[in-house]
């Protein structure tokens, strides 16, 4: 699908006061689409509510975070991954509280999406995947390096891929999307470029 105006946001964490708020302002954009980059549930205790706000829509896809899919694995009585031990009694306690009703949307999300914005590839995906654990299960540890996402290490991230890749940044020119690495900062509006 090709689309000409996006909005991407991400990190919801069980947060349903700051979603609505965002999507208040989302919704004055005309965006064709919203995309949600993982992590929709946990850390927050209001998950339930993050997901009645997400199905009520019809412009909305996600993709899967790494705590979205501890929880899953926790539901679904799948190993957990050894990397987030130090959160397995939260997200353990976001399974049994998290109501069933949203495990069918949760498990139909995708760990990446490939769409076109203004006719140019973009990625949607909440982490750099190891292409070979693509669909390996979370325990499997399936992501690659993780760096801290500051703005210089970004910046630099961005510089090793392929310039062909679109670029989304704010007005303020404080957000930076790639289509495998985001920074954002200070503006939830978006404008599109091709760094050439």
């Amino acid at each position: 699908m090709n689309y000409t105006k996006i909005a991407f946001i991400t990190d919801i964490h069980g947060n349903p006061y700051a979603l609505e708020s965002v999507l208040n302002k989302i919704d004055q954009l005309n965006v064709d689409q919203i995309f949600c980059g993982g992590d929709q549930v946990a850390i927050g205790p209001f998950s339930n509510e993050v997901m009645e706000i997400l199905t009520s829509r019809e412009d909305v896809q996600c993709v899967h975070g790494n705590h979205d899919l501890c929880v899953l694995a926790i539901f679904h009585n799948q190993p957990y991954p050894r990397s987030h031990a130090h959160a397995y009694s939260h997200h353990e306690w976001i399974a049994r509280n998290l109501d069933p009703k949203w495990i069918p949307f949760m498990n139909s999300w995708k760990r990446e999406i490939q769409i076109k914005v203004g006719g140019k590839p973009t990625l949607v995906t909440h982490y750099g995947y190891v292409k070979e654990l693509l669909h390996a299960p979370i325990d499997r540890e399936p992501y690659k390096n993780i760096v801290e996402p500051s703005k210089e290490n970004m910046v630099e991230l961005y510089k090793e891929k392929n310039r062909r890749h679109p670029i989304i940044w704010s007005s303020s020119s404080s957000t930076l999307f790639s289509s495998e690495w985001y920074l954002l900062y200070k503006s939830w509006s978006f404008r599109m470029s091709q760094q050439r």
